[in-house]
């Protein structure tokens, strides 16, 4: 039974790999949606990246770079991001950015704000507001992330004022985000209620993340239970495909709680640095006993 779950879970992988045996037909084909804008299929060119066929991937982009429109630096930008090829990104992404591309703004933004390499806030606040003020309402849930954690630029307030921006106009994250900061500021029971409002289908892993806070980061809460925090992280580690889990669960581990482990905390981090998690990757830089 675990040998077929195993390979129908690896099915759509292994039939998009099959798929680009003629890379050059299957990756070029205009998307059907927006015929007039991009040259890449974008969905196809990441598949290629999934397949471990890094070199086709960037050969392709190589050889086809001579006609690409806008839209497609700035595609091509955001599949290099995701699969890590961040200097190359960069590269992309910013010609894209000379041809006012709003997504490209909050791509870029995005590795300002999370690659330690890279980090700088100031500029990722630029690009992410440019981002919105384009119409790209994701930037806004980028944003509210930024003032909820990241020390110097705090502001709760803020954080609330971007998660509702993002909710207005759509995008369901802005709920989790601002489920944290209320609980921040004390007021449980809505951030309970934010909570419930992620959507299951689309964020059901960042409500689970938000309700294993809840019960293990603050102890003034009535229905604090460090016990079922680690339940719920422990489940995400083992269901969930975010390269974010291993941290998640770390950072359980590190809380001053009787489940403190830097052991185990150590060691996931180290699995999600494995994956590609960045945060993972700086928590492991200034860790100050290495073993």
């Amino acid at each position: 039974m675990t040998h077929k779950i195993f390979i129908l879970f690896l099915l759509p992988l292994l039939l998009a790999c099959s798929k680009h045996n003629e890379i050059n037909l299957d990756v070029l084909k205009t998307c059907k949606d927006d015929s007039e804008k991009y040259i890449l299929n974008g969905y196809l060119l990441n598949d290629l990246f999934r397949c471990k066929r890094d070199k086709d991937a960037l050969t392709l982009i190589k050889e086809n770079e001579k006609v690409f429109k806008i839209q497609d630096y700035s595609v091509t930008g955001g599949v290099l991001l995701m699969n890590n090829y961040i200097e190359e990104a960069i590269y992309y992404l910013n010609i894209a950015i000379d041809g006012d591309d709003p997504i490209a703004y909050e791509r870029l933004g995005e590795i300002y704000t999370y690659n330690y390499h890279y980090k700088n806030l100031e500029k990722a606040i630029e690009l992410l507001n440019k981002s919105l003020d384009k119409g790209n309402y994701y930037a806004a849930s980028l944003l509210s992330y930024i003032y909820l954690f990241e020390d110097k630029y705090i502001d709760l307030s803020k954080s609330i004022y971007y998660s509702d921006y993002a909710i207005k106009h759509g995008h369901n994250l802005g709920y989790y985000y601002k489920s944290i900061a209320l609980a921040e500021q004390g007021y449980y029971e809505s951030a309970m209620d934010n909570l419930n409002r992620i959507d299951d289908k689309e964020y059901s892993e960042y409500k689970d993340l938000a309700l294993s806070k809840l019960y293990a980061y603050y102890k003034n809460y009535n229905g604090y239970n460090s016990k079922r925090s680690k339940d719920i992280l422990e489940n995400l580690v083992d269901t969930s495909s975010n390269k974010d889990r291993f941290s998640w669960l770390a950072d359980f581990y590190m809380l001053d709680n009787e489940f403190k482990d830097e052991k185990k905390a150590y060691e996931l981090y180290k699995k999600g640095a494995d994956a590609g998690d960045w945060y993972s990757e700086r928590v492991l830089i200034n860790w100050p006993n290495k073993s």
